[in-house]
């Protein structure tokens, strides 16, 4: 397993701008407000996943948080648990009227107290109560929701539950089969999800297209899927035709913006829950025509997928920092030289993988 141990909190060291909470109190004035809002809405709605072995029970007061929160993580569904291993209570004030309570509507960035810990942005409130095992998570506005957020809804919720429980997430695609996969890595735009797409229509499998979660087991490492959704830059859409059907309109789209997709209604198939990793891999893009792997270095790699992970992860600490690097110096490293022609790509990996 990872470095750090079950039931320990964020490094509340490196963390600005606190403010205090007290014990339960706050917590139970939330989950009352939750509980308000289902009661003024269609009541309340279970949704029941499995994530990476764990039971996951989703509580969310009304629909209109649905369409948001479920289509990235609808291949997790699961029966429901006797007692699931982390509960979450979820609710926006446009549809219900309900908001926080007052003690925390205050401009703050992050909330602490006896085992608990929490973050206010502009798009959510997340609290988690480590003791209990139980988070709330209220959006004021479902409109304002960013297209990222739905894309990888529950982000930073799982950040923290999964390193908890021994798992490191990395801001990674990952494509690959039973025996083995790759982590595509690199900084927003360097090709991920071009290159994990292009791998649809392949015998290859799709585990991610953003985020993945990994862990040590045994002294090799596996990778776990945790998205179904992907991001598919407009001026790549008519490269992959394939695709329309699977596009999605939630969001109001900028010019810059990219489509979203929801992987698991046309592609249920090709989604791939589990694999040893077998190599990390920084996509680039190129001018060239074809598509190449060269070897590179640990450092290059480990430069490649730590500051994206950490930026993409509220309260990133050296905590994260460190199992990306351990596993890092465990893997083969590449550099994946994307080119025009993109029916390549599969190729390419599924020939590096025959290989390890």
């Amino acid at each position: 397993m990872l470095m750090n141990k079950a039931g320990q909190k964020p490094n509340k060291k490196l963390v600005p701008d606190k403010v205090s909470i007290s014990r339960p109190t706050f917590f139970e004035a939330c989950r009352q407000n939750f509980e308000e809002a289902a009661f003024k809405t269609s009541g309340i709605i279970d949704y029941h996943y499995e994530l990476v072995g764990h039971s996951l029970l989703l509580r969310l007061a009304g629909n209109a948080l649905v369409p948001i929160i479920t289509p990235a993580i609808e291949h997790l569904i699961a029966p429901a648990a006797i007692l699931p291993s982390l509960t979450v209570y979820l609710w926006d004030a446009t549809s219900t009227g309900i908001t926080l309570p007052p003690s925390i509507l205050k401009k703050c960035d992050y909330v602490s107290g006896d085992d608990m810990f929490g973050i206010y942005s502009h798009h959510f409130f997340c609290l988690f109560n480590f003791l209990s095992q139980e988070v709330i998570f209220y959006i004021p506005n479902d409109k304002l929701i960013p297209q990222y957020q739905i894309a990888a809804p529950l982000l930073t919720i799982f950040h923290w539950w999964m390193r908890e429980k021994g798992y490191q997430l990395a801001h990674s695609a990952a494509v690959g089969n039973q025996d083995g996969g790759i982590l595509l890595t690199g900084k927003s735009g360097s090709g991920k999800s071009t290159a994990a797409l292009a791998c649809l229509e392949s015998p290859l499998y799709f585990m991610s297209d953003d985020f993945v979660v990994f862990h040590c087991e045994k002294n090799d490492y596996f990778a776990e899927t945790l998205y179904s959704s992907a991001k598919l830059n407009k001026k790549l859409v008519s490269r992959f035709p394939h695709l329309t059907a699977s596009m999605n309109n939630l969001v109001e789209k900028k010019e810059e913006e990219k489509w979203l997709l929801f992987l698991n209604q046309d592609y249920k198939n090709k989604i791939i829950k589990q694999f040893p990793i077998k190599a990390v891999v920084v996509s680039r893009f190129t001018d060239g025509q074809n598509s190449h792997l060269s070897e590179i270095s640990t450092v290059s790699a480990l430069s490649a997928m730590a500051p994206s992970t950490m930026l993409q992860l509220a309260d990133a600490d050296e905590r994260d920092f460190e199992n990306i690097k351990r596993l890092v110096q465990s893997r083969p490293c590449f550099q994946l030289e994307t080119g025009k022609d993109l029916s390549q790509i599969p190729e390419v990996i599924d020939n590096l993988l025959k290989k390890l």
